[in-house]
């Protein structure tokens, strides 16, 4: 039996009652745009009456994710902000086909991580210098 919180189970699930990568891909997306905007996929809903995936998307097209995303999370983003969202709207297409596979998921969210530097209670540490001792 599929065991799930509402919110991030792919709708197709519902429709089709199979279980694929795919389903596990929009779960990822919608954890993605959780960590965006800040706001719980359920029970949010919009003004409209959307869902926070469907409000997401919609704000995505028109061009006004800015209506949404976390102010903090803008800040210290940066520009991957908006890569992140650009895949998080790739992964919550209706069919499980135009989604991407987990590992283009990861290996995209691996490119995010920089190789020279990571942040260690609010320090940043440049790993590219030799630890001398």
């Amino acid at each position: 039996m599929v065991q799930g919180t509402v919110g991030y189970l792919d709708p197709m699930y519902f429709y089709t009652g199979r279980l694929t990568e795919k389903n596990d891909v929009y779960s990822i997306a919608v954890m993605l745009i959780e960590l965006l905007t800040r706001k719980k996929p359920f029970p949010y809903v919009s003004l409209e009456g959307d869902g926070l995936v469907v409000y997401f998307v919609s704000l995505f097209a028109k061009g006004n994710l800015l209506e949404i995303l976390d102010p903090q999370v803008m800040e210290e983003g940066g520009k991957d902000v908006n890569e992140v969202a650009i895949l998080a709207v790739a992964c919550v297409k209706l069919r499980g086909e135009d989604r991407p596979t987990m590992r283009q998921v990861e290996l995209t969210l691996e490119n995010f991580h920089s190789p020279k530097q990571y942040v260690m209670d609010d320090v940043v540490v440049d790993k590219s210098k030799k630890n001398r001792t």
